[in-house]
């Protein structure tokens, strides 16, 4: 899928071809064979997930972050990597985009985990700073989802995904708080979604199953 090519003074060089088919560059300069040869498989890792619209694995996604500003700055340019957060202003979706860069969870829990992520945009929107976000703005946007009549039970869920992605911020110094940590999540229990199974049923699906 990619390919290291050397010049005649040993620069070295990564060649592959992005997902529209075009083939792209990314110039590694003086650099072992065997680093060049690491680069060159995180390349293939992040294209895959790029083409199977998945996020990369947590090992490249540490990798990816760990890069020089230099060469950070040469795989955004060729869509590699998301921009790097700068010092200063973090805004919600800035802090939210890093977070999924490098998630790495079943399908079922990606899919939830968006969910929360779109519940905490509609609400506090893209450019919103998250050093502006307490605990009363915390508790608005709790309120918002239960006067929207969210179950309770989504209701959880979506608090405790958005406390993780606040946690995860701090770790990497997105964030200087965590304005959900207190914010009260609810059951998780759907009493809704209980079903009576009759006597007759269990008895049917004991007889078929093997």
């Amino acid at each position: 899928m990619a390919s290291i090519s050397t010049d005649k003074t040993g620069n070295r060089r990564i060649m592959f071809a992005d997902l529209a088919g075009e083939r792209q560059t990314i110039y590694l300069g003086k650099m072992s064979m065997k680093d060049a040869q690491t680069c060159k498989t995180k390349i293939e890792r992040i294209l895959s997930a790029m083409m199977a619209n998945e996020s990369v694995d947590p090992e490249t996604a540490r990798w990816v972050g760990d890069l020089s500003k230099t060469m950070h700055k040469r795989f955004e340019k060729r869509g590699l990597a998301a921009p790097r957060i700068e010092s200063g202003v973090t805004t919600i979706k800035a802090l939210l985009d890093a977070f999924f860069a490098g998630v790495d969870v079943k399908p079922a829990s990606l899919v939830r985990m968006r969910q929360a992520q779109a519940a905490l945009l509609e609400h506090f929107k893209d450019a919103c700073d998250v050093a502006t976000i307490g605990d009363t703005e915390a508790e608005a946007w709790r309120a918002k989802l239960k006067a929207e009549k969210y179950a309770n039970a989504t209701i959880s869920r979506t608090v405790l995904y958005a406390r993780q992605m606040f946690r995860w911020g701090i770790r990497r110094n997105l964030a200087k708080s965590n304005p959900f940590t207190q914010l009260k999540a609810g059951s998780q229990v759907n009493p809704a979604r209980s079903v009576f199974i009759d006597r007759e049923t269990i008895d049917k699906i004991i007889e078929s199953a093997p």
